[in-house]
């Protein structure tokens, strides 16, 4: 996009959340070419033309550009950042008039005159427009006032259009302002469908289609839908409803209205909001041609109901109490004495608030057949004059779908009414509920003024509570009583030791009796069930977790990976932990040292809220400190950090102190997944899980039993140094394939006693990075005597490292080059091209006394060795 003043980049859209947004981020540069003359003037023009910009639709409070904006931009060229920030602000505004949720976006970044924003966005397609209506007001807004008056008024009709047409498919209004309360509340908002948000995680959450929500019952829709059902239901609760029945022919209905005595309502037996409704019925022919307009859809029946008289009432009933309240005044125009009927219509439908159906505040008048009638009947036609302040109604029923407004009552209404309206939600069973009641004086008890209910509506329409009331947020009263919510959450980060400290974590809270949720690059667990064996780490195991009803606590690994190409799942998170940095995706997705890996992983911490837990034996991760936003910052590290919360080792002991307080959590001994100090990575594991569960409110007990039974077996922490049974020699699968990873497991099948060979079957070393077969390449030399090495075909041929005719073979030969480099003997090392090969080739080797270390994905590998324990079964059974 090109104009005068700025050009932009192509935007960056990722599905999570990113620098410092809390929706989804789209990221874009913004080159300033050139500034107005007078900034001053413009910005005066802008805050002046912009509090205009479509009147009666909720996009924006009254401060222009602040209230689109999440926090300060950074320092720099002020008129610079002046021209993103309403950018922004107009980007948002036009998204949120298309009915896309879209809450705040920031300036992330000045360098020269390129300016980095991000933005929420819902619809590509509709934020790339909303970017270009941006800059079209922004362009004409800086012109002298009569110019930008033109130009505006030129584009106008192509904005209407452009609204109406992207609308369409969006969501509903009553759906969108519970979007957009949740949003201003800070509340987790996601999309289930277009028009289907679900507010809140896991157990705490509340989804809603319009004013349909999670809790709505469905056989109490169907029951409010069915008109003959519901008042029946209503009569035998012995509530005041006019008389009705259904009929299904025209003749019926004549003899059912002429025995009521005109005039009569017909309405179709199974809508609602006013659909198909026609009221005031006087004569025989009004009703036989109401009837033929209904019965096509009202499956055969049609309702035909005494008329009451009295004022229209609409009563919103929510979670068993009334909300709100408000009287219904059907369409029509005032007189002013001078002009016609018509001209006073044309001049209602200026007001830009009136548009066609459901997706406006009000609803265009017309002077339709309905029209016609009720002025016939006042002795009227569209050309009469009224005089001066004469109310001329131009429809018979009330309701604001067919151009009517309202006005609030809310406070008038007889504690009678209100016991009558919520009885009747009550007793249909709808958990929100949009109660018609007429009245001649809502002040007035119904026992004493004789009035009725016309309906009970399911999914009520909100327009009547929002033109009655509109300094009101009854969006966001209604959210109050449904209290959607937040479920604790971890997010864990780091190079090394994210899954086992994710799922020991995941362990504790399970100890304390929640449904807690993981995902991690080994699956995503729901309590005991895996619930995926994919790499669903980061977004979207999480919001796996946080859109599952069961979850109570959601913990998360968060990888690089998945936060480059995804962003955060979450907005924020009780408790963070950074474990350490180390070299795993140096030179990938422009991060080119490890100072900038750390950078980059901190914004986990900043994401915080309760507490972060970093490593302070990593200098680096130390350092990220000053990026936590937390107040509470809990150090993990073989010493004590005196004046620091921290979790140290004392005498064998891990020991939690706090505002110098010390609490012993647990011997180091009784952690069984350290094999008697072996692997004596996993106390730091662990005691990152001690910090992380600590922080959020678990008990010291729960914490020790939980962690004691923490196993290296497949159930509790796959690929991480797992036995496998089945066969006569030992075999132990891991899925250690970086530097540090290599390293540690090494050190630790030296440390075993094996009498037999050491057999390493190699997969996933240097499928990532060639530089790491450079730097492990000595440490795996002197820990095997025998080598099966292989290759991941699939991350392969991804990296660029091993590209040409055979990535593959690429890849075997500079592992195998690199052993022999290192003193391995041609002759103990063989090679397989697939993955399955490699495995099944060390297992057929191996003998008694041997061991067997399969360095590979878990999961690929059990399903290797299950085939092979299969095969032996099979042998063993045809040989005997």
């Amino acid at each position: 996009m090109n104009n005068p003043l700025f050009q932009f980049s192509k935007p960056n859209y990722t599905p999570g959340f990113r620098l410092g947004l809390s929706e989804p981020s789209a990221v874009l540069h913004m080159k300033i070419k050139a500034l107005p003359k007078d900034m001053q003037a413009f910005e005066a023009n802008l805050r002046a033309n912009c509090s205009k910009l479509w009147p009666g639709e909720p996009i924006c409070s009254a401060e222009w550009p602040e209230s689109f904006l999440a926090g300060k931009s950074p320092p720099g060229n002020r008129s610079f950042m002046l021209m993103g920030e309403w950018v922004i602000a107009l980007t948002i505004a036009m998204q949120r008039l298309n009915r896309d949720l879209a809450g705040r976006g920031r300036v992330a970044g000045l360098q020269e005159n390129v300016l980095t924003l991000a933005l929420p966005w819902q619809r590509q397609a509709v934020f790339q427009q909303a970017l270009q209506w941006s800059v079209r007001h922004l362009l004409a807004w800086g012109l002298p006032d009569q110019q930008a008056s033109r130009e505006i008024q030129g584009f106008t009709p192509e904005l209407e259009k452009w609204i109406k047409n992207t609308r369409n498919p969006g969501m509903s209004a009553n759906t969108f302002r519970l979007g957009m309360a949740a949003l201003n509340s800070n509340l987790p908002v996601s999309h289930v469908s277009y028009n289907t948000l679900r507010l809140g995680w896991g157990i705490n959450a509340v989804q809603f289609e319009g004013t349909f929500s999670s809790e709505t019952n469905s056989v109490a829709v169907r029951l409010a839908r069915d008109k003959v059902a519901a008042q029946r239901l209503l009569v035998q609760a012995d509530m005041p409803v006019p008389d009705s029945a259904a009929v299904h022919d025209p003749q019926s209905a004549l003899k059912t209205a002429e025995g009521y005595g005109w005039p009569v309502v017909l309405k179709p037996y199974n809508e609602d909001q006013g659909e198909g409704v026609h009221a005031g019925i006087m004569d025989e022919e009004a009703l036989l041609k109401a009837f033929e307009a209904i019965k096509g859809n009202s499956q055969g029946s049609v309702l035909v109901q005494k008329h009451v008289s009295g004022d229209d009432h609409r009563l919103l009933v929510v979670k068993g109490s009334l909300l709100a309240a408000a009287r219904r005044i059907p369409a029509g125009v005032t007189g002013d004495g001078i002009s016609t009927v018509r001209e006073l219509v044309d001049r209602a439908n200026l007001d830009p608030r009136r548009g066609d159906g459901h997706n406006s505040l009000l609803v265009r008048l017309d002077l339709s057949d309905e029209s016609l009638d009720c002025l016939k009947r006042r002795g009227m036609t569209p050309e009469s004059v009224p005089e001066q302040g004469l109310m001329v109604r131009l429809r018979h029923t009330s309701n604001i779908s067919t151009g009517g407004t309202a006005r609030d009552v809310t406070r008038d209404v007889h504690p009678d009414n209100i016991r009558l309206a919520e009885r009747a939600a009550r007793v249909t069973g709808l958990d929100m509920a949009g109660v018609d009641f007429i009245s001649t004086d809502i002040t007035k008890s119904w026992r004493e003024t004789g009035g009725a209910i016309i309906e009970v509506n399911a999914q009520p329409g909100l327009r009547p509570h929002w033109l009655g009331s509109p300094e009101r947020d009854i969006t966001s009263e209604i959210l109050q009583r449904y209290r959607p919510g937040r479920i604790p959450t971890a997010a864990i980060t780091g190079t090394n030791g994210k899954s086992t400290v994710a799922l020991m974590l995941h362990h504790i809270w399970k100890h304390a009796g929640r449904m807690c949720g993981v995902t991690t690059t080994q699956g995503v667990w729901i309590g005991d069930e895996l619930a995926s064996n994919r790499n669903l780490s980061g977004y979207p195991g999480a919001r796996m977790l946080l859109d599952d009803p069961a979850v109570e606590s959601a913990v998360m690994e968060l990888p690089r990976k998945g936060l480059f190409l995804f962003g955060h799942p979450c907005d924020r998170y009780d408790v963070s932990a950074l474990l350490n940095i180390q070299d795993d995706h140096i030179g990938v997705d422009g991060i080119e040292t490890l100072d900038q890996l750390a950078r980059f992983k901190s914004s986990v911490l900043e994401r915080a809220d309760r507490a972060v837990v970093v490593n302070a034996e990593d200098r680096r991760c130390l350092d990220m400190l000053r990026h936590a936003r937390a107040g509470r910052h809990i150090l993990v590290s073989r010493d004590m950090h005196k004046g620091r919360e921290c979790i140290f080792i004392r005498e064998g002991w891990a020991v939690h102190v706090r505002d110098g307080v010390q609490e012993p959590v647990m011997p180091l001994s009784e952690l069984s997944c350290t094999e008697q100090g072996l692997l004596d990575y996993n106390e730091q594991n662990a005691m990152f899980a001690m910090a992380l569960a600590l922080a959020q409110g678990i008990d010291t007990g729960t914490v020790r039993q939980a962690l004691a039974s923490f196993t290296n077996s497949v159930e509790h922490n796959p690929g991480r140094c797992n036995w496998l049974e089945g066969f006569p020699f030992r075999v132990l699968l891991d899925f250690a394939h970086n530097p540090e990873g290599i390293t540690r497991l090494c050190r630790y099948v030296r440390g075993l006693d094996v009498q037999g060979r050491r057999i390493g079957v190699i997969v996933s070393l240097g499928n990532r990075h060639k530089g790491h077969i450079d730097a492990c390449a000595p440490v795996v030399a002197r820990t095997f005597d025998r080598f099966i090495i292989g290759v991941d075909r699939n991350m392969v041929a991804e990296n660029p490292e091993y590209q040409g005719r055979d990535p593959v073979g690429s890849k075997l030969e500079y592992l195998w080059s690199s052993l022999v480099d290192r003193g391995v003997q041609e002759k103990h090392i063989s090679s397989a091209r697939e993955e399955d090969a490699a495995i099944r080739l060390g297992l057929q080797e191996a003998r008694e006394k041997d061991l067997v270390v399969l360095l590979h994905d878990p999961w690929e590998t059990l399903q290797a060795v299950q085939k092979v324990l299969e095969q032996q079964r099979v042998s063993s059974t045809s040989g005997a």
